[in-house]
C-alpha cells in the first residue's frame, strides 16, 4: 500500500478526522498562548535568561506530572480527557482576561502557565495515544504525518496570527481570548467523537499506579529502538526550546526589526516542516533510522549557518530549511515509537515519552538563556549545530539506530 492510499484510508475514518479537527485548534491555541507569552516576558525583562520562564512553566510541570497523567491516561475514557482538559484550560486563560494585572507579573505569569500546561501533561498523551485506536497499524505513518502536517500548520498561523493581530492595534491580553475560543471549539469536536475505549486497571491504590509506572519504564528500559528514539527526541526538542525562547532577542538584536515579527519567523519554519513532510514520501524506502540521521544533519549545518546570519533574506531561507531538517526527524520518531509500543502501555510509555523530551524546556533553556546573556545568541546557535551533528552521526554509527 502506497503512502497516498494510507491518507485515503485514514480520511475515511469519520472519529479520526473529528481527532484530527480537534487537535488543529487546541495546538492553534497551543501556539498563540506560547507567542503571546514569550513576548509579555520579553516586555517585562530583557534578560535573556528571564525569556526561559515560558518554557521553565510548561517544562516543570512536564517532569512533575507526565508520568503520572501517562498512567491515568490509560485508565480514564480519553475523549473525556480531551473535552475537560480543554475546557480547564479556558478557564485558567481567563484568568489572564478578567484579571489583566497577572500578565504585569512574571511570578503571575508563571504561575498561570504553569497550571495550563500541566492540564496539557493529560491532554498530550491522551492525543497521541487515540491515533492508533483510530487508525490501522500500516496506516501509522500517513496519520502521524497528517498531525505532523496539522502541528507545523498551527504553528504556522498560530505565530503568524500575533503579528497580525498587533498590526490591527490588538493587545496582548485581548489576544488571550482568541485562545479560549480555539480552545472551546476544540472541545466541542471532541466531545463528538467514538472510539474504542479500555482500561488496564480499575484500581486505583498509591501501590498499583507505582506498579503501573514501573511497568512502562521497564518496557521503554528493555527496548533499544524506544530508547534511543526518545533520546532522539529529546534533542530536537532541546533545540526548539532554546530556538523559540532567543527567538525574539534574534529578530530584534541581530536581525534588527519589529520584535513582533518573530512569529513570521517561527511560521516559516512550520512551512519548512510542512515541505519536509511532504518530501519525505520520496524517500519511503529509505529506514526510518536513516531518515532521522539525515535530519539531524540538515540541522546541524543550517543552525551553524544561521549563527553567522544578520540579513533578514538570508535567516529566512535558513529557518524553513531548519523546519524541512525537523520534519524529517519527528515524523520517523513518533511512527517509531507508536509502532513498537503496545496499546496497554501507551498512555504511559507517551506520558514518559512527554517527560523526558519537556525536560528540554528545563535546564536546557536556562543554560541557553545563560550563555546568550555571557556569549551571545549566535554562539549559542553555533554551538547546537555543533550538538546536532554530533548526534546525527552517533545515529550513523549505530547499527540499531539505522534500522529503526
Amino acid at each position: 500500500m502506497t503512502i497516498m492510499q494510507s491518507f485515503k484510508e485514514v480520511f475515511k475514518t469519520k472519529d479520526f478526522l473529528l481527532l484530527w479537527f480537534s487537535q488543529t485548534f487546541s495546538q492553534l491555541a497551543d501556539r498563540m498562548l506560547v507567542g503571546v507569552l514569550l513576548l509579555q516576558v520579553h516586555n517585562l525583562t530583557t534578560n535573556k535568561l528571564g525569556l526561559a520562564i515560558p518554557m521553565l512553566s510548561f517544562g516543570i510541570s512536564a517532569l512533575i506530572f507526565s508520568l503520572i497523567a501517562g498512567v491515568y491516561v490509560d485508565r480514564w475514557k480519553k475523549k473525556m480527557i480531551l473535552v475537560v482538559s480543554n475546557l480547564i484550560r479556558i478557564v485558567l486563560i481567563s484568568i489572564f482576561i478578567f484579571l489583566p494585572f497577572t500578565t504585569n507579573s512574571l511570578v503571575y505569569l508563571f504561575i498561570v502557565s504553569f497550571l495550563i500546561f500541566t492540564v496539557a501533561q493529560f491532554f498530550l498523551p491522551a492525543e497521541t495515544s487515540s491515533i492508533p485506536l483510530l487508525v490501522k497499524k500500516k496506516d501509522l505513518t500517513a496519520a502521524n504525518s497528517l498531525f505532523m502536517v496539522t502541528w507545523m500548520g498551527s504553528t504556522v498561523v498560530g505565530f503568524a496570527l500575533i503579528p497580525v493581530l498587533a498590526f490591527f492595534q490588538l493587545t496582548l491580553e485581548n489576544m488571550y481570548v482568541f485562545t479560549a475560543i480555539f480552545y472551546a471549539i476544540a472541545a466541542i469536536i471532541a466531545s463528538l467523537m467514538h472510539f474504542p475505549e479500555y482500561s488496564t486497571c480499575a484500581e486505583h491504590s498509591y501501590q498499583q499506579i507505582i506498579k503501573d509506572l514501573t511497568l512502562g519504564l521497564e518496557f521503554i528500559r528493555r527496548n533499544f529502538i524506544v530508547r534511543i528514539t526518545l533520546f532522539n527526541l529529546f534533542v530536537a526538542t532541546t533545540v526548539l526550546a532554546i530556538l523559540s525562547e532567543l527567538a525574539i532577542d534574534f529578530v530584534a538584536s541581530i536581525i534588527g526589526i519589529q520584535k513582533t515579527y518573530f512569529g513570521y519567523f517561527i511560521a516559516l519554519s512550520g512551512v519548512g516542516m510542512f515541505f519536509g513532510i511532504i518530501t519525505i514520501n520520496i524517500f519511503n524506502e529509505l529506514k526510518r533510522g536513516i531518515l532521522i540521521s539525515i535530519g539531524f544533519l540538515i540541522t546541524g549545518i543550517i543552525l551553524i549557518f544561521l549563527s553567522y546570519t544578520n540579513t533578514v533574506i538570508m535567516a529566512l531561507v535558513l529557518i524553513f530549511f531548519l523546519g524541512v531538517g525537523n520534519g524529517y526527524i519527528t515524523i520517523p520518531i513518533q511512527t517509531t515509537i507508536q509502532a513498537k509500543t503496545p496499546k496497554h502501555v501507551r498512555g504511559r510509555v507517551f506520558g514518559i515519552q512527554n517527560m523526558i523530551v519537556n525536560s528540554a524546556f528545563t535546564i536546557p533553556v536556562v543554560i541557553g538563556g545563560y550563555l546568550a546573556n555571557i556569549l551571545s545568541t549566535s554562539m549559542v546557535f553555533y554551538s547546537l549545530g555543533i550538538l546536532v551533528l554530533i548526534v546525527g552521526l552517533i545515529n550513523v554509527i549505530i547499527p540499531k539506530a539505522r534500522t529503526l
